[in-house]
């Protein structure tokens, strides 16, 4: 007997599809696209950020498109510098690792530039779980304080 042997495998093919539904998703993230990420994102797919901001904790799809507009918002011109970059998809069965380079220039002219990691769970053809980690010190020196009224 072998005690190396290895006991389960994943699925290759769920695996390539979790690849593609997490690339959808950011793509459409990424443009803005709130249309097309409810085509690839769960109704009921929850969102968990980290952090003590006011975009902090769990929240739903809606608060996710609410979040990413009113972060745009603070943007110079509008966010037409805001680049977010895919610099890695991982997959293995239905579940995926990304990382992300994120550029912009904040509307008083400073740089920005964050990496960040998103953990996601795929079901169904759909990203049911999105979870979200970032340097907080890094975040802390850009980001508003307070809630915006718009979110």
């Amino acid at each position: 007997m072998n005690r190396f042997a290895v006991t389960h495998l994943t699925d290759p093919d769920q695996t390539e599809a979790t690849r593609r539904i997490v690339t959808s998703f950011f793509t459409a993230q990424i443009a803005g696209d709130h249309e097309a990420v409810s085509k690839v994102a769960s109704p009921d797919m929850t969102v968990w950020v980290l952090g003590d901001f006011w975009w902090s904790g769990m929240h739903d799809l809606a608060d996710m498109a609410v979040i990413r507009d009113s972060w745009v918002g603070g943007l110079k011109d509008g966010g037409a510098d805001f680049s977010v970059e895919l610099l890695s998809v991982l997959a293995d069965g239905n579940r995926a690792s990304v990382e992300t380079r994120i550029t912009a220039t904040w509307a008083d002219g400073r740089p920005y530039e964050s990496l960040c990691h998103i953990a996601l769970d795929v079901a169904d053809g759909k990203v049911v779980g999105y979870r979200e980690y970032f340097d907080t010190a890094y975040e802390v020196t850009f980001r508003q304080a307070e809630r915006p009224t718009n979110a």
